[in-house]
Protein backbone atom coordinates (compact mmCIF):
# COMPACT_ATOMS: atom_id res chain seq x y z
CA UNK A 1 0.00 0.00 0.00
CA UNK A 2 2.78 2.42 0.89
CA UNK A 3 4.35 1.75 -2.52
CA UNK A 4 1.27 3.32 -4.17
CA UNK A 5 1.78 6.54 -2.23
CA UNK A 6 5.53 6.75 -1.50
CA UNK A 7 5.38 10.45 -0.59
CA UNK A 8 2.25 10.35 1.58
CA UNK A 9 1.40 9.05 5.04
CA UNK A 10 -0.66 5.85 4.98
CA UNK A 11 -2.65 5.05 8.10
CA UNK A 12 -3.31 1.35 8.49
CA UNK A 13 -5.82 -0.51 10.71
CA UNK A 14 -5.87 -4.31 10.69
CA UNK A 15 -9.11 -6.28 10.72
CA UNK A 16 -11.54 -8.29 8.63
CA UNK A 17 -11.19 -5.72 5.84
CA UNK A 18 -7.98 -3.97 6.81
CA UNK A 19 -8.27 -0.22 6.27
CA UNK A 20 -5.73 1.97 4.53
CA UNK A 21 -6.30 5.73 4.67
CA UNK A 22 -4.37 8.30 2.64
CA UNK A 23 -5.69 11.77 3.41
CA UNK A 24 -9.42 11.58 2.62
CA UNK A 25 -9.08 8.45 0.50
CA UNK A 26 -9.98 5.04 1.87
CA UNK A 27 -8.94 1.55 0.78
CA UNK A 28 -9.85 -1.96 1.92
CA UNK A 29 -7.54 -4.92 1.81
CA UNK A 30 -9.63 -7.90 0.69
CA UNK A 31 -7.87 -11.13 1.62
CA UNK A 32 -7.92 -14.03 -0.83
CA UNK A 33 -9.43 -16.11 1.96
CA UNK A 34 -12.64 -14.03 1.71
CA UNK A 35 -13.26 -15.07 -1.90
CA UNK A 36 -16.77 -16.54 -2.00
CA UNK A 37 -17.30 -16.34 1.77
CA UNK A 38 -20.69 -15.31 3.12
CA UNK A 39 -20.89 -11.88 4.77
CA UNK A 40 -23.98 -10.29 6.29
CA UNK A 41 -24.55 -6.55 5.79
CA UNK A 42 -26.94 -4.59 8.02
CA UNK A 43 -27.99 -0.93 8.38
CA UNK A 44 -28.80 0.58 11.80
CA UNK A 45 -29.95 4.08 12.73
CA UNK A 46 -27.79 5.73 15.40
CA UNK A 47 -29.66 9.05 15.58
CA UNK A 48 -33.10 9.71 14.14
CA UNK A 49 -34.08 13.11 12.82
CA UNK A 50 -36.32 15.60 14.60
CA UNK A 51 -39.58 16.16 12.71
CA UNK A 52 -42.32 18.78 12.97
CA UNK A 53 -44.81 15.93 13.04
CA UNK A 54 -44.21 12.27 13.77
CA UNK A 55 -47.11 9.91 13.20
CA UNK A 56 -48.00 7.61 16.13
CA UNK A 57 -47.89 4.49 13.96
CA UNK A 58 -44.56 5.36 12.34
CA UNK A 59 -42.38 2.32 13.04
CA UNK A 60 -38.96 3.53 11.89
CA UNK A 61 -36.95 6.67 12.53
CA UNK A 62 -35.48 6.09 16.00
CA UNK A 63 -31.97 5.31 17.21
CA UNK A 64 -31.49 1.56 17.27
CA UNK A 65 -33.80 0.80 14.33
CA UNK A 66 -32.39 -2.07 12.26
CA UNK A 67 -33.40 -1.41 8.67
CA UNK A 68 -32.15 -4.35 6.66
CA UNK A 69 -29.95 -7.43 6.51
CA UNK A 70 -28.70 -9.31 3.45
CA UNK A 71 -25.93 -11.61 2.30
CA UNK A 72 -23.06 -10.53 0.06
CA UNK A 73 -19.86 -12.04 -1.30
CA UNK A 74 -16.50 -10.85 -2.55
CA UNK A 75 -15.54 -12.61 -5.79
CA UNK A 76 -12.64 -12.39 -8.22
CA UNK A 77 -13.46 -12.17 -11.92
CA UNK A 78 -11.12 -11.42 -14.83
CA UNK A 79 -8.69 -9.42 -12.73
CA UNK A 80 -11.40 -7.43 -10.98
CA UNK A 81 -12.94 -7.76 -7.54
CA UNK A 82 -16.73 -7.97 -7.36
CA UNK A 83 -19.27 -7.57 -4.58
CA UNK A 84 -22.19 -9.84 -5.40
CA UNK A 85 -25.59 -10.41 -3.84
CA UNK A 86 -27.04 -13.92 -4.06
CA UNK A 87 -30.28 -13.87 -6.02
CA UNK A 88 -33.07 -16.39 -6.36
CA UNK A 89 -32.11 -17.23 -9.94
CA UNK A 90 -28.63 -15.77 -10.32
CA UNK A 91 -26.24 -13.60 -8.39
CA UNK A 92 -26.41 -9.80 -8.77
CA UNK A 93 -23.19 -7.78 -9.17
CA UNK A 94 -23.58 -4.84 -6.78
CA UNK A 95 -20.10 -3.31 -7.26
CA UNK A 96 -16.97 -3.88 -9.33
CA UNK A 97 -13.45 -2.71 -8.48
CA UNK A 98 -10.05 -2.42 -10.06
CA UNK A 99 -7.43 -3.86 -7.74
CA UNK A 100 -5.33 -0.81 -6.86
CA UNK A 101 -2.44 -2.87 -5.52
CA UNK A 102 -1.73 -6.48 -4.73
CA UNK A 103 0.06 -7.81 -1.69
CA UNK A 104 0.72 -11.21 -0.23
CA UNK A 105 -2.63 -12.87 0.39
CA UNK A 106 -4.94 -10.33 -1.25
CA UNK A 107 -5.43 -6.93 -2.87
CA UNK A 108 -6.34 -3.32 -2.11
CA UNK A 109 -9.45 -1.62 -3.53
CA UNK A 110 -10.51 2.04 -3.39
CA UNK A 111 -13.90 2.27 -1.64
CA UNK A 112 -14.87 5.97 -1.56
CA UNK A 113 -17.03 5.82 -4.69
CA UNK A 114 -18.99 2.92 -3.22
CA UNK A 115 -19.40 4.57 0.19
CA UNK A 116 -20.65 7.80 -1.40
CA UNK A 117 -23.17 6.07 -3.69
CA UNK A 118 -26.63 6.75 -2.26
CA UNK A 119 -28.08 3.89 -4.30
CA UNK A 120 -25.64 1.33 -2.88
CA UNK A 121 -26.16 -0.58 0.36
CA UNK A 122 -24.16 2.16 2.11
CA UNK A 123 -26.87 4.79 1.43
CA UNK A 124 -30.39 5.28 2.78
CA UNK A 125 -32.06 5.56 -0.63
CA UNK A 126 -33.45 2.04 -0.29
CA UNK A 127 -35.23 3.00 2.96
CA UNK A 128 -36.85 6.23 1.77
CA UNK A 129 -40.39 4.93 2.27
CA UNK A 130 -39.73 3.68 5.82
CA UNK A 131 -37.99 6.90 6.90
CA UNK A 132 -40.05 9.41 4.93
CA UNK A 133 -37.09 10.92 3.09
CA UNK A 134 -36.58 12.15 -0.45
CA UNK A 135 -33.87 14.29 -2.04
CA UNK A 136 -30.35 13.72 -0.73
CA UNK A 137 -28.63 16.84 0.67
CA UNK A 138 -24.87 16.42 0.17
CA UNK A 139 -24.09 19.66 2.03
CA UNK A 140 -23.26 18.72 5.58
CA UNK A 141 -23.34 14.98 4.83
CA UNK A 142 -20.19 13.05 5.62
CA UNK A 143 -18.52 9.75 6.24
CA UNK A 144 -17.85 9.82 9.99
CA UNK A 145 -15.65 6.79 10.60
CA UNK A 146 -14.71 3.29 9.55
CA UNK A 147 -14.00 0.77 12.29
CA UNK A 148 -12.64 -2.68 11.56
CA UNK A 149 -12.62 -5.71 13.86
CA UNK A 150 -11.43 -9.31 13.44
CA UNK A 151 -14.80 -10.55 12.13
CA UNK A 152 -16.66 -7.35 11.20
CA UNK A 153 -16.48 -3.81 9.82
CA UNK A 154 -18.66 -0.82 10.78
CA UNK A 155 -18.99 2.25 8.54
CA UNK A 156 -20.75 5.30 10.01
CA UNK A 157 -22.34 8.23 8.23
CA UNK A 158 -24.15 11.50 8.96
CA UNK A 159 -26.42 12.50 6.07
CA UNK A 160 -29.12 15.00 5.23
CA UNK A 161 -32.31 14.53 3.21
CA UNK A 162 -35.44 16.51 2.48
CA UNK A 163 -38.43 14.89 4.11
CA UNK A 164 -41.13 13.43 1.93
CA UNK A 165 -44.62 12.50 3.06
CA UNK A 166 -45.74 9.22 1.58
CA UNK A 167 -49.00 9.61 3.55
CA UNK A 168 -50.82 12.68 2.13
CA UNK A 169 -50.99 15.39 4.78
CA UNK A 170 -51.59 18.97 3.54
CA UNK A 171 -50.55 20.34 6.93
CA UNK A 172 -47.00 19.00 6.69
CA UNK A 173 -44.52 20.34 4.13
CA UNK A 174 -41.01 19.18 3.23
CA UNK A 175 -38.23 19.96 5.69
CA UNK A 176 -34.52 19.13 5.93
CA UNK A 177 -33.71 16.12 8.09
CA UNK A 178 -30.42 14.74 9.36
CA UNK A 179 -29.64 11.11 10.14
CA UNK A 180 -26.72 9.22 11.60
CA UNK A 181 -26.44 5.53 10.85
CA UNK A 182 -24.02 2.64 10.67
CA UNK A 183 -23.55 -0.10 8.10
CA UNK A 184 -22.02 -3.31 9.44
CA UNK A 185 -20.46 -6.22 7.55
CA UNK A 186 -19.99 -9.44 9.49
CA UNK A 187 -18.19 -12.55 8.30
CA UNK A 188 -20.35 -15.65 8.78
CA UNK A 189 -19.00 -19.00 9.84
CA UNK A 190 -17.78 -21.09 6.93
CA UNK A 191 -20.02 -23.93 8.12
CA UNK A 192 -23.48 -22.72 9.16
CA UNK A 193 -25.36 -24.15 12.08
CA UNK A 194 -27.50 -27.12 11.13
CA UNK A 195 -30.88 -25.72 10.16
CA UNK A 196 -34.17 -27.07 11.45
CA UNK A 197 -36.84 -27.01 8.75
CA UNK A 198 -40.20 -25.68 9.82
CA UNK A 199 -43.17 -27.86 10.57
CA UNK A 200 -46.37 -25.98 9.63
CA UNK A 201 -48.18 -27.67 12.50
CA UNK A 202 -46.13 -25.67 15.02
CA UNK A 203 -45.95 -21.87 15.09
CA UNK A 204 -42.33 -20.72 14.92
CA UNK A 205 -40.70 -17.67 13.41
CA UNK A 206 -38.99 -18.82 10.22
CA UNK A 207 -36.72 -17.58 7.45
CA UNK A 208 -36.56 -18.70 3.82
CA UNK A 209 -33.46 -20.65 2.78
CA UNK A 210 -30.77 -18.29 1.44
CA UNK A 211 -31.03 -17.78 -2.30
CA UNK A 212 -33.96 -20.19 -2.57
CA UNK A 213 -36.87 -19.51 -4.90
CA UNK A 214 -40.10 -19.83 -2.86
CA UNK A 215 -42.08 -21.57 -5.62
CA UNK A 216 -39.50 -24.21 -6.47
CA UNK A 217 -37.72 -24.45 -3.09
CA UNK A 218 -40.16 -23.68 -0.28
CA UNK A 219 -37.72 -24.62 2.52
CA UNK A 220 -37.96 -22.43 5.58
CA UNK A 221 -35.81 -22.70 8.69
CA UNK A 222 -36.94 -22.16 12.26
CA UNK A 223 -35.11 -19.16 13.73
CA UNK A 224 -33.24 -20.12 16.91
CA UNK A 225 -30.23 -19.26 19.02
CA UNK A 226 -27.13 -21.43 18.78
CA UNK A 227 -27.08 -22.78 22.32
CA UNK A 228 -24.61 -25.61 22.64
CA UNK A 229 -22.80 -27.11 25.64
CA UNK A 230 -19.09 -26.52 26.09
CA UNK A 231 -17.04 -29.47 24.82
CA UNK A 232 -16.05 -30.44 28.37
CA UNK A 233 -19.73 -30.41 29.45
CA UNK A 234 -21.16 -32.39 26.55
CA UNK A 235 -21.39 -35.71 28.39
CA UNK A 236 -23.04 -34.06 31.41
CA UNK A 237 -25.51 -32.33 29.09
CA UNK A 238 -26.41 -35.62 27.38
CA UNK A 239 -27.00 -37.17 30.81
CA UNK A 240 -29.62 -34.49 31.47
CA UNK A 241 -27.58 -32.29 33.81
CA UNK A 242 -27.91 -28.51 33.64
CA UNK A 243 -24.84 -26.88 32.08
CA UNK A 244 -23.94 -23.35 30.98
CA UNK A 245 -23.91 -22.81 27.21
CA UNK A 246 -20.63 -22.23 25.38
CA UNK A 247 -22.02 -18.88 24.22
CA UNK A 248 -24.88 -17.45 26.33
CA UNK A 249 -27.42 -14.96 24.98
CA UNK A 250 -26.40 -11.51 26.24
CA UNK A 251 -28.58 -8.40 25.94
CA UNK A 252 -26.92 -5.04 26.62
CA UNK A 253 -29.05 -2.21 28.05
CA UNK A 254 -28.43 0.83 25.86
CA UNK A 255 -27.49 4.03 27.70
CA UNK A 256 -30.62 5.91 26.61
CA UNK A 257 -32.72 3.66 28.86
CA UNK A 258 -33.91 5.57 31.96
CA UNK A 259 -32.10 4.40 35.10
CA UNK A 260 -35.31 4.02 37.10
CA UNK A 261 -36.41 1.07 34.93
CA UNK A 262 -33.13 -0.67 34.22
CA UNK A 263 -33.19 -3.18 37.08
CA UNK A 264 -36.72 -4.23 36.16
CA UNK A 265 -35.78 -4.63 32.50
CA UNK A 266 -32.79 -6.76 33.43
CA UNK A 267 -34.97 -8.87 35.71
CA UNK A 268 -37.53 -9.31 32.91
CA UNK A 269 -34.83 -10.55 30.53
CA UNK A 270 -33.25 -12.94 33.02
CA UNK A 271 -36.64 -14.32 34.11
CA UNK A 272 -36.44 -16.29 30.84
CA UNK A 273 -33.60 -18.37 32.28
CA UNK A 274 -36.17 -20.79 33.69
CA UNK A 275 -37.46 -21.54 30.19
CA UNK A 276 -33.98 -22.34 28.91
CA UNK A 277 -33.39 -24.68 31.84
CA UNK A 278 -36.06 -26.92 30.33
CA UNK A 279 -33.69 -27.22 27.35
CA UNK A 280 -30.78 -28.18 29.60
CA UNK A 281 -29.02 -24.82 30.00
CA UNK A 282 -28.56 -22.62 33.05
CA UNK A 283 -27.67 -18.92 32.87
CA UNK A 284 -28.47 -19.10 29.16
CA UNK A 285 -29.71 -15.50 28.89
CA UNK A 286 -28.09 -12.53 30.66
CA UNK A 287 -28.67 -8.77 30.76
CA UNK A 288 -25.79 -6.31 31.20
CA UNK A 289 -25.42 -2.54 31.51
CA UNK A 290 -23.04 -0.85 29.12
CA UNK A 291 -20.24 0.68 31.19
CA UNK A 292 -17.74 3.36 30.16
CA UNK A 293 -14.99 0.73 29.89
CA UNK A 294 -16.96 -1.33 27.35
CA UNK A 295 -17.12 -0.91 23.58
CA UNK A 296 -20.64 -2.01 22.65
CA UNK A 297 -22.19 -0.31 19.63
CA UNK A 298 -25.79 -0.78 18.55
CA UNK A 299 -24.72 -0.89 14.89
CA UNK A 300 -22.25 -3.73 15.49
CA UNK A 301 -24.04 -7.01 14.76
CA UNK A 302 -21.88 -8.81 17.32
CA UNK A 303 -24.04 -7.35 20.11
CA UNK A 304 -27.72 -7.65 21.06
CA UNK A 305 -29.00 -4.36 22.47
CA UNK A 306 -32.17 -3.17 24.22
CA UNK A 307 -32.97 0.41 23.19
CA UNK A 308 -35.44 2.95 24.61
CA UNK A 309 -37.24 5.39 22.28
CA UNK A 310 -39.00 8.52 23.57
CA UNK A 311 -42.09 7.89 21.46
CA UNK A 312 -45.85 8.12 21.99
CA UNK A 313 -46.18 4.73 20.31
CA UNK A 314 -47.56 2.20 22.80
CA UNK A 315 -45.69 -0.87 21.66
CA UNK A 316 -42.36 -2.65 21.43
CA UNK A 317 -40.60 -4.89 18.91
CA UNK A 318 -37.78 -7.38 18.84
CA UNK A 319 -36.23 -7.81 15.38
CA UNK A 320 -33.33 -10.21 14.93
CA UNK A 321 -30.44 -10.65 12.54
CA UNK A 322 -30.53 -14.14 11.05
CA UNK A 323 -28.20 -16.38 9.14
CA UNK A 324 -30.49 -17.20 6.18
CA UNK A 325 -28.45 -20.34 5.49
CA UNK A 326 -29.68 -21.97 8.71
CA UNK A 327 -32.09 -19.75 10.66
CA UNK A 328 -29.50 -19.10 13.38
CA UNK A 329 -30.19 -15.92 15.36
CA UNK A 330 -26.89 -14.05 15.23
CA UNK A 331 -28.09 -11.01 17.13
CA UNK A 332 -31.40 -9.60 18.34
CA UNK A 333 -32.53 -6.14 19.38
CA UNK A 334 -35.36 -5.01 21.61
CA UNK A 335 -36.86 -1.62 20.86
CA UNK A 336 -39.41 -0.33 23.35
CA UNK A 337 -41.32 2.86 22.81
CA UNK A 338 -42.05 4.93 25.91
CA UNK A 339 -45.82 4.63 25.86
CA UNK A 340 -45.67 0.84 26.16
CA UNK A 341 -45.83 1.72 29.87
CA UNK A 342 -49.44 2.80 29.34
CA UNK A 343 -50.26 -0.76 28.28
CA UNK A 344 -48.79 -2.05 31.53
CA UNK A 345 -50.90 0.36 33.61
CA UNK A 346 -54.04 -0.60 31.70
Amino acid sequence: MQALFPDETVRFTAGLLSLGQVGNRHFWFVADSLDGRDLLITTTLLKGSARKKRYPDQRYGYAGDRLDARLLHFEKSEGRLLITLPGQRERVVAASFDVAATAEGGGWIAIDELLNDEHSFFGLDGFSMELGIGKYLPEGSALKEIRTFPNSVVVRFAKGYMSENFIPDPGVGPEPTRWEYGVSLRLLDRLPMRGREEDPRVGYFTVGAAGAEPLSDPRRYVTRWRLEPKPEDRERYLRGELVEPAKPIVFYIENSTPYRWRKYIKQGIEDWQVAFERAGFKNAIIAKDITDSMTVDMDDVNYSVLTYAASTKANAMGPSILDPRSGEILEADIMWWHNVLSMVSE
